[in-house]
């Protein structure tokens, strides 16, 4: 392994445990450094874990910082679905927590070696890559983005945006 690589190692293990680390990207890396999809592995794990088979809703500290940066769950529950149909392509819609400003945003991924906002902690991301619903929704992502809120565990997100915070 390439002195390079091995720095690019122990730099993403120090920024993963920081705790401002929340969401690092690979970009500009070199193809064969193997830590292109790092991100990847981290949208999918926290995508994984933010579906349920049971109805929640948003409660609590959760709800309070939504309706403080938001003005309603539906008002976040629209932007969210907007911003996970609107992607070009391949990609993720993503609620995150900035700790610099204490609010939660939405942003929107193409593919996931593309997005670089240092800071952000990813506490809900939607995956619009077509294999998350060809199977069952074809081409249909609007269809299937409507459907998936019925399914995301909530007390998860809650879980993730009270580690956040701290």
């Amino acid at each position: 392994m390439s002195t390079i690589a091995s720095l690019a190692i122990l730099i993403l293990i120090l920024l993963f445990w920081s705790k401002n680390f929340i969401l690092f990207t690979t970009y500009r890396l070199p193809v064969d450094s193997g830590l292109v999809h790092l991100s990847s592995h981290i949208l999918h794990t926290i995508f994984w874990t933010n579906l349920t088979n049971k109805k929640t809703e948003p409660s609590g500290a959760l709800l309070r910082q939504i309706e403080k940066d938001f003005g309603t769950y539906d008002k976040l529950k629209s932007l969210m679905a907007k911003t996970a149909k609107g992607v070009d392509g391949n990609g993720w819609g993503i609620l995150g927590y900035l700790p610099a400003t204490e609010k939660l945003t939405v942003l929107q991924c193409e593919n996931h070696e593309k997005l670089t906002q240092w800071g952000v902690i990813p506490v809900l991301v939607i995956d619009v890559w077509e294999h998350s619903y060809y199977l069952k929704y074809r081409n249909r992502r609007t269809e299937f983005v409507d459907n998936l809120f019925s399914i995301l565990n909530w007390d998860n997100v809650a879980e993730r945006f009270a580690k956040a915070v701290k």
